[in-house]
């Protein structure tokens, strides 16, 4: 499910076009991998977690720019996921990583780009002592944007 695409983007000011019904609508079972990109504004935290709550096969998981809580992340499949994306998304904090850490046993590749509202920097105590005893691959970890 690619809801991330530049189609999908309003020229005027860059938001996403897909509303919470429309991602709603276009997800379930059948979606493998889902990219979204700028949602903040057009799908509710609310909204994204129930989208994500019906891709029960969920391998890949892409989120930018997108407002994400622990509902948000306590739904992502977490025996199917091996990759998570989370880049300038806002809302996330350290329990709610650790929320979706937590059982993920398919989890390879975690990749966090934090937003400038992020602070404390992620992950922090809870997340990280759970990524002690990850399977993970590849752990990227990138404050890029966060000001001083």
């Amino acid at each position: 499910l690619d809801a991330a695409h530049p189609q999908l983007q309003d020229a005027t000011d860059g938001s996403n076009m897909i509303d919470g019904v429309r991602l709603k609508v276009a997800a379930g079972p059948r979606i493998r991998y889902l990219e979204a990109a700028t949602l903040d504004r057009t799908v509710s935290p609310e909204q994204l977690a129930a989208a994500l709550r019906s891709c029960t096969n969920l391998i890949s998981c892409c989120l930018t720019e997108c407002r994400i809580d622990s509902a948000v992340l306590s739904a992502l499949p977490r025996s199917t996921l091996r990759s998570l994306r989370l880049s300038m998304c806002t809302g996330m904090t350290d329990a709610s990583l650790a929320a979706a850490l937590r059982g993920a046993t398919a989890l390879r590749y975690l990749d966090i780009e934090a937003s400038g509202e992020q602070q404390p920097t992620l992950p922090g105590p809870a997340s990280a002592q759970l990524l002690r005893f990850s399977k993970l691959i590849v752990l990227r970890l990138s404050d890029r944007g966060c000001g001083s």
